[in-house]
């Protein structure tokens, strides 16, 4: 595959990612499957499993979201098994998945222990760019960077658990 064909492939998935997140927030979540099906026959076709991982993820949330949970379970598997416990937001993402799928039938693995998991996981990622920004850019100063368990707890615990809380922000020189 040339650079121009692959330019328009990428653009393609980005496009069809766009559209089933829009059909997901808009509440229309046999449509948002549907575009998440076609990601991921896209992604496998073009060798993509990163991108095909997610399009899995996304299946995998909205079929939960639509009650369907051993399809849900299945696509979070896919999806899982194609990154093949590499680090990065979307490994983080299917845990956070994992997470909400164990809480809804409350069988498997512990849910705070995956959020542990999912919270060491995101700290490695926030260290790893934090090296990479101090190679790449030098000496940067981080005015406001909230900590990344705080993060995790505001985003996954805050929808289950029902708790308001804020985000404590440190500043970095």
């Amino acid at each position: 595959m040339n650079e121009l064909q692959w330019r328009v492939s990428e653009g393609l998935l980005s496009t069809i990612f766009f559209l089933t997140e829009i059909y997901f927030l808009k509440g229309s979540p046999r449509e948002a499957d549907y575009f998440a099906r076609q990601a991921a026959e896209l992604a496998e076709q073009l060798n993509a499993p990163a991108m095909a991982s997610r399009a899995y993820a996304k299946q995998g949330e909205i079929q939960m979201h639509m009650g369907r949970l051993q399809d849900a379970h299945l696509s979070m598997m896919k999806a899982a098994n194609l990154l093949q416990d590499m680090p990065g937001l979307d490994a983080a993402d299917i845990r956070r998945l994992r997470v909400e799928y164990n809480m809804r039938v409350v069988e498997g693995d512990d849910p705070t222990e995956l959020i542990e998991e999912t919270m060491e996981m995101v700290e490695e990622l926030d260290n790893a760019f934090r090296q990479f920004d101090y190679l790449a850019f030098g000496f940067v100063i981080h005015i406001i960077q909230p900590c990344a368990s705080e993060l995790i707890n505001f985003l996954v615990l805050d929808d289950h658990l029902g708790h308001r809380r804020s985000l404590k922000c440190s500043l970095m020189y």
